[in-house]
């Protein structure tokens, strides 16, 4: 584990010994600032506000707050982050090693070293530890919870079971993203207490604990602002996918033509004094209307932003080491690849990046073929796996824009899926060589 903590950790700082050396080091992209700000806010005020005093929406308050305590140690501040990337290199390395460990409990499994070294010298997972976003620490989350289903697999006691729930709950603080994962979760956690004492107490405590942060903050949003959503980025990626699904339909409704700021653009409702609740309404209901028109061009379009997703190369390494990289082509899988070669010798880890990502995706229905070979505790194990594998990548899917980033969080899993694959694969041949 000290290996593995030492190479990624090198890594890491290898990356960022490349980037602060440059005129202007890439530590931020244009969502760091909101992050920032109300890690400020929360630093001086104790709560996320604006410049005149009044609740404002910021950003969920996980990723702002770790980074209002580092601030609040002096070694950064809102004006200079350096210190607060060298934590976050720190907590990248630690995300390795939590998957390196988990690679203990699934099947084929070949030592920590494998998955270790896959995620140490992944592309993704090195770049963003350099960069003010939330992805390394929700990444860091779904394996503590990962370990916390292991270990309640293994006790099956309130404690454990509690301690799930909890991590579970601090997803969604994170990233939005993660406010369903609990329910998508539910049916491995009835199947593991089925016929247990007290089977029915037990789900109910979980779901209490697990869901209890979301609706809080839900609840604080409708308060102080007037709107349910954890936050707004969320009807606003509706919108988004709503209107590609419009322009790639075959009626291709027109947009409308007044000058009014639409749904799908930022600072919608601005310019006709919508509240922030009722902006969020009217994408909402875009995106249904939509979709509810276009069943068909909207499921293909979901196809297409999951194949993006999982098959493009990342491009964030690239854009931290290279002083002029080359030009980005946006919404396309061939174009990407050609992009690749235009690297040079950087193209060799980003290709490993793409490796672990199809070939973790690849992996799943090979493993699931296998599936009775495994002891109950294994099986449990990778459900957990493959469902925040498939949970994160469907909805990142209505997300048509940034799709290499938001495969980030569940690249360790794709590595652990990579690795207990090709230790199915090496067994099965040694078991046919011995024979």
């Amino acid at each position: 584990m000290w290996v593995v903590f030492g190479v990624a950790l090198l890594a890491r700082l290898s990356v960022f010994s490349v980037n602060s050396l440059r005129g202007e080091p890439f530590f931020q992209l244009p969502d760091s600032h909101s992050y920032i700000e109300t890690a400020r806010s929360l630093l001086e005020h104790g709560a996320i506000q604006d410049d005149a005093g009044k609740p404002a929406e910021g950003r969920v308050p996980g990723y702002p707050l770790v980074l209002a305590l580092i601030f609040a140690t002096g070694i950064a501040s809102p004006l200079r982050v350096t210190g607060a990337v060298l934590v976050q290199c720190l907590l990248g390395a630690w995300v390795v090693v939590l998957a390196a460990r988990s690679s203990r409990a699934l099947p084929g499994y070949l030592g920590v070293l494998p998955v270790g070294l896959l995620l140490a010298m992944e592309p993704s997972a090195m770049a963003y530890s350099n960069v003010i976003l939330s992805e390394m620490l929700y990444s860091l989350v779904l394996l503590l919870a990962l370990q916390a289903w292991e270990r309640y697999l293994r006790l099956q006691d309130t404690g454990t079971l509690l301690w799930l729930g909890a991590v579970l709950g601090v997803l969604p603080l994170v990233r939005p993203i993660g406010q369903f994962f609990p329910l998508a979760v539910l049916p491995v956690l009835v199947w593991a207490r089925w016929g247990r004492a007290g089977m029915v107490r037990g789900i109910g405590i979980f779901m209490l604990v697990a869901l209890s942060p979301a609706i809080a903050w839900s609840l604080r949003n409708y308060i102080e602002l007037g709107f349910y959503e954890l936050h707004s980025t969320g009807p606003w990626a509706q919108a988004i996918f709503a209107q590609d699904v419009e322009s790639h339909s075959s009626r291709n409704d027109p947009s409308p033509t007044d000058s009014y700021i639409k749904p799908w653009e930022p600072g919608f409702g601005t310019d006709q004094g919508l509240t922030s609740r009722e902006a969020s309404v009217q994408r909402t209901a875009y995106f249904r209307t939509t979709l509810a028109a276009h069943p068909g061009v909207a499921a293909r379009q979901w196809l297409t932003n999951c194949i993006f997703l999982m098959g493009v190369p990342d491009s964030m390494l690239a854009a931290i080491l290279l002083e002029h990289p080359p030009k980005i082509p946006e919404g396309s899988v061939r174009g990407r690849i050609g992009w690749l070669g235009e690297l040079g010798l950087l193209a060799v880890p980003v290709a490993l990046g793409m490796m672990i990502s199809l070939g973790g995706m690849a992996a799943i229905p090979w493993l699931l073929a296998r599936w009775g070979r495994w002891t109950p505790h294994m099986q449990k194990v990778m459900c957990f796996v493959v469902i925040a594998v498939l949970y994160h990548c469907a909805i990142s899917s209505f997300v048509g824009h940034q799709g290499e980033r938001y495969r980030v969080p569940i690249i360790p899993f794709l590595a652990l899926l990579l690795s207990s694959g090709v230790g199915h694969l090496i067994r099965g041949t040694e078991s046919t060589s011995g024979g």
